[in-house]
């Protein structure tokens, strides 16, 4: 099995060293840059798993990052923090597809938590795509309160606003095509 491989991104060294350290304790390789336009070379040169980057950076924020990577197709899972947190940075990274955003100062389980969700939507992307489309006005009609169906839930809204494919299994009957209208 392949070892993945995560890019922090971080304009202060001390950070960038311990999310490194931390990271590498959690048996994944690391590699580091100090800037965003470095996070973007690293990114296109090299073959992440995903990647880790501050939002406040010179030449290039994290949300820029992530901009750019998401206009060049890239689907790569990031997770995003900042020391600096505002309603609207929170907003943005959502929209633009980070699967995590951390606030500084966080944990390392948080970090670990974050990167594990990372790997697990990257692993996730490989599968093809099932597509399902609403009528016009139309809504989905699911039924459940179970913690399993709520774990369904959760991942419907996970996956909706992301451009990631998805695969849905399951017996007949089961309602795949309810879960694929309503992603």
């Amino acid at each position: 099995m392949k070892t993945k491989r995560i890019l922090i991104a971080d304009d202060d060294e001390l950070t960038r060293q311990n999310l490194a350290q931390s990271v590498l304790a959690f048996g994944y390789e690391c590699e580091t840059a100090s800037s965003g336009e470095e996070a973007l070379q690293k990114l296109r040169r090299g073959c992440f798993d995903s990647a880790v980057c501050d939002i406040l950076m010179p030449m290039g924020d994290g949300l820029e990052v992530l901009k750019r990577l998401r206009v060049a197709g890239s689907k790569m899972p990031i997770v995003l923090m900042t020391g600096f947190s505002t309603p609207a940075t929170a907003i943005e990274a959502t929209k633009l597809g980070a699967i995590e955003y951390l606030e500084k100062p966080f944990t390392i389980e948080q970090l670990k938590t974050a990167l594990d969700a990372a790997l697990k939507a990257a692993e996730r992307m490989a599968l093809p795509v099932l597509l399902g489309r609403l009528p016009e006005g139309g809504e989905v009609a699911m039924i459940g309160r179970s913690r399993a169906m709520l774990e369904v839930y959760k991942e419907i809204g996970r996956v909706a606003a992301l451009p990631v494919n998805v695969l849905i299994r399951g017996e007949t009957g089961t309602g795949k095509e309810l879960v694929a209208r309503a992603i």
